[in-house]
Formats: structure tokens, C-alpha cells, sequence
């Protein structure tokens, strides 16, 4: 691991600026210093605007969820400072998939569930004790099988066969929360579309279909793409190889980007008046 980066250009700067010295894909502790500042302030953002909301008895306990599953964004990704390119091989393996895999299909799929019920629950579309029974139930599933299953990445780390079974089985049952989600997600749909309040559910359909797409594509690239790749033999051959980034971008496209999308719609939505939506609307069917 030469101090000089992967073309020795720069010495001495490729901790900070560059890969760290590693021969993977890392960015240098400066960016990720700044990423954790950036993550902080956001957390800030979000507590001050969520802070008359917790004033409110009926959706508070929401809130404070919500609160709990933004804060773990910032504070579990500290890890990634942990280590540096002097620290033994197998410490950095751990906490590098701690980051790569418990923080991502983790604490941000708790973020991504809690958002989704809560914007389903303020438009009226489905109740608060069924939001709350999805953000309990998804995180249940999401972390029985994501903190056991993260050990299936530590193929190259001298972990034992015992270990590497049942962290590959209960990796494979990250697929289950994922298909409840797609599930919940079409119930949703039937729910806004035959519920009493349908004036609302059309005024915010196409937020709402983009929000289907979350978990749409949650399940097909975090559920299917990552199936095909987490057992331990299939890693050995194909890490990072192309099957690893299909996984990882389908599934950061489908959770957050998807979910970026549909907020972003919900906000145009709720700003803009009838007449004007009504003329982004074929666009925004054309991009769904």
C-alpha cells in the first residue's frame, strides 16, 4: 500500500486526497471527514424542521422515529475513520463492509421505510398504527438478517466455514423485507386508489407511483442483483466485477433515487397549481 497513490504522483497526499493507499476504490479521509460534517448539518436541517412536528400527540412517536432513523445516517457512518492504511487487513475488511454493507442496506433502509410511511400516513392513505407496524416490522427483518449477514463479504478475512454459512443464509433473507415492501407498497396503491379520500390520492399519483418505484426497484436491485451475488463462493469469483456494481447501483438507483424523485414531486406538487401540473404531467409520466 504505497503512500504515493495508485501512479505515485502524489506523496505523501493520497491519505487525505486520494485512495488512502489502498489498491480498491476508497476516497481520502478529507472527503470523508467532509462527508460526516455535511451528513451533520443535514441532521440539523432535518431536527429543525421536524421539531413543531413533535409538538403534535399524534404523530409524534413517528416523529422521533424518524428522528432515530436520520441521526443513524450520520453517526454509523463514523466507522469509516476507524482505520487507516497501517491498520491490519482484517480490522479494515470489517469495518469497510460494516460501511459498505450494514450502514447502506441498514440504517439507510430504515431512513428510506420510515420516509415512505410517513408521507403515506400525512396524506391520509393509510393509518398510523400500519405505518408504524411496517417501520417496526421492516427494521426487525432489515437488521436480523443485515448485522449477520454482513459477515458474508469477509471472504478474504480468515473467516471460519461456521460463520460463513450463516452469514450467507441470513444475508439471503434481506430479500424477505424487501418483498414485504414491494407488497405493502401495491396494497398502498389499492389503499389510495378505493380508500375514502381519493381526491388526494389522485392530486399526488405520480409522487406516489415513483414512491411504488422504491419498492419496486428495491426488490429487483437490492433483492435480485444482491441475491445473485452474496453467497459466499459467487463473491469470491465475482468481487468487483460488474455484477457487484449492477447490485450496488440498482439498488442505491431504486431505494434513494427513487425516493429522491418522488419527494421532489410531492413538494412540485403541492406548490404548483392545478392548471401548471397539469402541464408537466405528461413529462412527468413520460420519465416514470
Amino acid at each position: 500500500m504505497s503512500g504515493g497513490g495508485l501512479s505515485g504522483l502524489w506523496d505523501g497526499m493520497t491519505f487525505w486526497l486520494g485512495s488512502q493507499g489502498w489498491e480498491y476504490l476508497e476516497i481520502g479521509r478529507a472527503w470523508q471527514w467532509l462527508l460526516i460534517v455535511g451528513l451533520l448539518f443535514w441532521f440539523f436541517l432535518v431536527v429543525r424542521n421536524t421539531v413543531p412536528a413533535l409538538k403534535r400527540p399524534p404523530i409524534r412517536k413517528l416523529s422521533i422515529m424518524f428522528l432515530i432513523a436520520a441521526f443513524s445516517i450520520p453517526f454509523f457512518y463514523l466507522p469509516a475513520v476507524f482505520v487507516d492504511n497501517t491498520t491490519n487487513y482484517t480490522i479494515v475488511d470489517t469495518w469497510r463492509f460494516w460501511i459498505i454493507h450494514l450502514w447502506v442496506e441498514g440504517f439507510f433502509e430504515l431512513f428510506a421505510t420510515t420516509m415512505v410511511a410517513l408521507t403515506f400516513i400525512e396524506l391520509g392513505l393509510v393509518s398510523k398504527q400500519m405505518g408504524l407496524r411496517l417501520i417496526f416490522l421492516d427494521a426487525t427483518l432489515i437488521f436480523m438478517g443485515g448485522i449477520i449477514g454482513t459477515g458474508h463479504h469477509w471472504y478474504f478475512s480468515g473467516m471460519t466455514q461456521p460463520n460463513m454459512m450463516l452469514s450467507s443464509c441470513f444475508s439471503a433473507l434481506e430479500v424477505v423485507p424487501l418483498v414485504v415492501l414491494c407488497v405493502e407498497a401495491w396494497s398502498f396503491r389499492k389503499t389510495a386508489l378505493l380508500g375514502p379520500d381519493q381526491t388526494m390520492a389522485k392530486k399526488f399519483y405520480w409522487p406516489l407511483m415513483f414512491m411504488l418505484g422504491v419498492g419496486f426497484w428495491n426488490f429487483i436491485g437490492a433483492g435480485v442483483l444482491g441475491f445473485l451475488i452474496n453467497m459466499p463462493i459467487v463473491s469470491y469469483f465475482e468481487v468487483g466485477t460488474y455484477l457487484t456494481s449492477n447490485h450496488g447501483h440498482a439498488a442505491m438507483f431504486g431505494v434513494f433515487g427513487m425516493l429522491s424523485l418522488a419527494l421532489c414531486l410531492m413538494v412540485l406538487r403541492e406548490s404548483a397549481s392545478d392548471e401548471v401540473w397539469a402541464k408537466a404531467e405528461k413529462w412527468i409520466k413520460c420519465s416514470f
